[in-house]
């Protein structure tokens, strides 16, 4: 499929594979008729007046899953807090670090800790008692982990301003979802009347649908290369799929963007 080979030249993780402008062309052979669905209101109607399109934060979407991304998985997070870990423990059970450090190579957090509960501490005749323990600090764990990674996602998504289309305009759950309930609008735009140089053509990238948060880690090599940012920006849940969706990404600083008469409008359709 187009869309996989043009995700690898514009997103890899593999500098060698990144090939933008390449995958520019690609893209711009394929972009088809693109449509946004609307409520009517004054912003729509000005959307249609001045040939523009709204654009919001990414931040501002309701799948908090969206454009979203993570800096380790758990098991990552595990590894890169080891040390702090084991000094903690060995504070707490009253050992040395060189007891704990043998212990918890190839265990996990929770095996470290029932171990250390059952042989150092006055717990190791209360198996319950460990196991309630143990789930209470695996859950504490747990929320400083999600929170850590949602302040690096949000830190991201700040930049990111994101206007959304649809390659259907027939869709009865997107008419639903995003045209007032069936009594909205969605309107055509046809980017390929953009001029090649065009910061808005160069933003439009087709969704790319995954079940997987993207991990900036496994990005580093290509940080100079590409934008994780927008590529975040385009990445949704394959649950979303059916929208067909694409995505404008302008990546700016500030509250809000305008790209006045450089979108342009093609037809109209509504519901009756």
């Amino acid at each position: 499929m187009w869309k996989e080979k043009y995700y690898e030249l514009m997103f890899s993780k593999d500098p060698k594979k990144i090939d933008t402008i390449k995958g520019f062309k690609m893209k711009k052979t394929k972009i088809p008729p693109l449509y946004k669905y609307r409520m009517i209101n004054e912003f729509s109607i000005d959307n249609l007046t001045d040939d523009t399109t709204y654009f919001r934060k990414a931040t501002a979407f309701n799948d908090p899953y969206d454009s979203a991304l993570t800096t380790v998985n758990e098991s990552g997070y595990e590894h890169d807090h080891k040390m702090p870990f084991i000094k903690m423990m060995a504070e707490i059970f009253d050992v040395s670090v060189d007891q704990i450090e043998p212990i918890m190579n190839g265990l996990s957090y929770k095996e470290t800790l029932e171990l250390l509960l059952y042989n150092y501490s006055d717990f190791k005749n209360k198996p319950e008692l460990v196991l309630s323990l143990v789930e209470k600090f695996l859950k504490e764990t747990e929320l400083v982990f999600g929170e850590y990674n949602s302040s690096i996602s949000e830190l991201y998504q700040e930049k990111a301003f994101v206007s959304c289309f649809s390659e259907d305009p027939t869709s009865m759950l997107m008419w639903s979802h995003y045209a007032d309930n069936h009594k909205g609008i969605a309107i055509e735009y046809d980017f390929n009347k953009l001029n090649i140089e065009d910061e808005a053509l160069w933003g439009l990238h087709p969704v790319h649908y995954t079940d997987n948060l993207l991990n900036l880690k496994e990005y580093e090599k290509v940080r100079r290369q590409m934008s994780v940012v927008t590529l975040a920006s385009i990445s949704k849940s394959n649950e979303w799929s059916y929208e067909n969706e694409w995505r404008m990404v302008i990546l700016k600083k500030g509250d809000s963007i305008d790209f006045n008469k450089q979108v342009m409008i093609v037809s109209l359709f509504y519901r009756l």
